[in-house]
């Protein structure tokens, strides 16, 4: 058991960053698609997950004191940041299982259309 623990602990080190287009890659090879193309889409995917961390790094950084001093200035209250989909997305990626999420929805979605429980019309 410990043998599966580190192997996938050593997964999810590399981050989501690393994962998705590794993800990418495998699903487009999966589907046929050329080698070259499906190694190009995949960097620009990682490419994509890291620019979109990083942009969210920099608003963090720079906005969240602006808007506090904002917010005590006004006499607001605030609760929460809302991030939008970005930081769902990374939040979702930096889920410690989350790399298997995507064979595993596959996976379910092929085995639900080989017992037909998909509802008909």
């Amino acid at each position: 058991m410990n043998i599966i623990s580190s192997f996938f602990d050593s997964i999810y080190s590399l981050g989501s960053t690393t994962i998705l287009p590794i993800c990418m890659f495998i699903i487009a090879l999966i589907f046929r698609v050329k080698p070259s193309v499906a190694l190009k889409s995949a960097i620009r995917v990682g490419i994509g997950i890291w620019g979109l961390n990083e942009m969210i790094t920099i608003a963090c950084t720079y906005i969240q004191p602006l808007s506090d001093g904002l917010v005590a200035n006004i006499g607001l209250t605030k609760t929460i940041i809302d991030g939008g989909v970005g930081v769902e997305i990374l939040a979702a990626f930096n889920f410690k299982y989350a790399s298997l999420m995507i064979p595993a929805g596959i996976l379910l979605n092929i085995v639900l259309l080989l017992l037909s429980t998909f509802p008909t019309s």
